[in-house]
């Protein structure tokens, strides 16, 4: 068996770099808003040396992102394939990595597991196909995780520390909260990490000195004390301290948010994991210390004190719940195999098969689906589509009016306004004219200048379905509707194409 362990490792990367290169190659989806602020970026790189936007504005956010994305447009051209052909790379490299640490903590069963789950998953293969970091803030996050590991296991080895391996993986550790902090703001809950873990060595010395170092598992009674403070700490909220910020609606998701997420798109996941949780009770801490942490409290702060929560921002622990949940099912499968003749063992495989089943059946709309691959994640509107035909049928003296400018200028090369009432991101031009921060169109913030700026003109309204959300007041859907044509040609159920005409 030994001697396929090396083939499975190679089977389920290659498994996973073809996943997604069907999805680059035969299944592309058009740019979705955020990937077009690091295409645009890296479109100034390779033009001015400095990560411009059209509107003239630096766009200095993980500016890593933006250069690789500005390398892999010089060697291949500006295309989606090119922008997003390094993330899958990196997406095998995080991959990779999960597998060297979870046989590091736990053995090669379940680092083949969470390689082959991780190859396989929906999750992963849709932030590798995308020009986003949020894949490159994982891959840097189990790395960081790898390094702390061998930090403190070459720290609390009995006999001569070797200072200089030791130095160097404190080193690399401390490289990687430096790098995190270049692609997001998350930076912080690497440092937030790493004091977690700090004070749990103090805790567990405290605890022997106490006489209660014999408590079974220190880790998860120390996660759940941490807990209890943290819950306390958020509902005192001392000096203020916690005052809540002005988040976008649609992102106002409350506390259990990252709970509730898990528990509906990732349930097996989560009782095969809880299975983990169960067996370490059982023993006294060990390996799995620093996994635990570097799970739960980056979970349990994003949880509390977040005030704008998306998937995409815990993306890049989902590798420590593979690795958690791949442990769950060793242990599961060792019982049953110790209990095959019983009829309530029956339960693992069909726990085992329910999970492959789901995971397959999302792999399916991962990989294929042109619109909206994963339910949890922002969708793809067909920009390009609705774009080419704007394009045959644009006339001299036309405006271009979007519900999401930033695309519709890649697609279309000309957007004069973004139509959004709420929730906008702009800056304020010497005129005193408000504009896009991206595109430097002029944002129609009411009804009065949608009126005033669009009845005297000709032109197009290219929109997604942010037309109908919270983003437009009523009385602009209003004018939309008495005032503009839908031109059922150019459109489809993602996108649609309006025509106006001044009368």
């Amino acid at each position: 068996m030994e001697k396929r362990y090396p083939f499975i490792l190679f089977f389920s990367l290659s498994l996973f770099i073809i996943l997604g290169l069907i999805r680059l190659i035969l299944f592309p989806l058009n740019f979705w808003v955020d990937e077009m602020f690091h295409v645009f970026a890296a479109q100034g790189l390779l033009a001015t040396g400095q990560p411009l936007l059209p509107s003239g504005l630096f766009y200095n956010r993980s500016l890593i992102t933006s250069w690789i994305v500005a390398t892999s447009f010089q060697i291949f051209g500006i295309f989606e394939y090119a922008a997003r052909l390094p993330f899958l790379l990196i997406g095998a490299g995080a991959i990779l990595v999960s597998y060297i640490l979870a046989k590091e903590i736990f053995d090669q069963r379940v680092a083949l597991v969470t390689v082959l789950l991780l190859a396989i998953s929906p999750w992963q293969i849709y932030w590798s196909t995308n020009a986003r970091m949020y894949i490159l803030l994982q891959f840097v996050y189990v790395l960081f995780i790898y390094f702390m590991y061998l930090a403190w296991n070459e720290g609390v080895r009995h006999g001569r520390i070797n200072h200089i391996r030791f130095l160097s993986f404190t080193g690399a550790s401390l490289v990687m909260i430096a790098l995190a902090f270049q692609l997001h703001d998350f930076g912080i809950l690497f440092v937030g990490v790493g004091v977690a873990f700090l004070f749990l060595l103090l805790w567990e010395q405290i605890l022997e000195k106490v006489n209660l170092g014999r408590i079974r598992n220190t880790t998860i009674l120390f996660i759940i004390v941490a807990a209890g403070i943290a819950i306390l700490v958020f509902l005192i909220n001392p000096f203020g301290m916690l005052t809540p910020k002005a988040g976008p609606i649609g992102m106002q998701l409350g506390e259990w948010f990252y709970i509730l997420f898990f528990g509906r798109y990732f349930p097996v996941f989560g009782l095969f994991a809880a299975v983990a949780l169960l067996s370490f009770l059982k023993r006294r801490a060990g390996r799995e210390s620093l996994l635990l942490i570097g799970f739960f409290i980056p979970l349990l702060l994003l949880s509390l004190f977040l005030d704008q929560k998306n998937s995409r921002y815990i993306f890049f622990l989902f590798p420590l719940l593979v690795i958690l949940a791949s442990y769950g099912i060793t242990v599961t499968w060792d019982w049953y195999q110790a209990r095959k003749t019983s009829a309530t063992s029956l339960v693992v495989p069909l726990c085992i098969g329910l999970l492959l089943l789901m995971t397959v059946i999302g792999l399916i709309g991962a990989v294929t689906d042109d619109y909206h691959p994963l339910p949890y994640e922002d969708p793809h509107p067909h920009w390009n589509d609705a774009a080419a035909y704007v394009g045959s049928k644009l006339e001299s003296g036309d405006v271009v009016v979007s519900t999401m400018p930033v695309c519709t200028l890649y697609y279309l090369g000309k957007t004069d306004y973004w139509l959004r009432q709420n929730e906008y991101y702009a800056f304020t031009d010497e005129e005193g004219i408000i504009r896009d921060r991206y595109t430097g169109a002029v944002i129609l913030t009411d009804y009065a200048m949608v009126e005033s700026e669009l009845s005297g003109k000709n032109g197009w309204l290219i929109a997604d379905r942010k037309l109908e959300s919270y983003f437009t007041s009523p009385d602009v859907l209003s004018y939309v509707g008495e005032h503009m044509r839908l031109v059922s040609e150019g459109s489809d159920d993602t996108v649609r194409v309006y025509r106006f005409e001044k009368g």
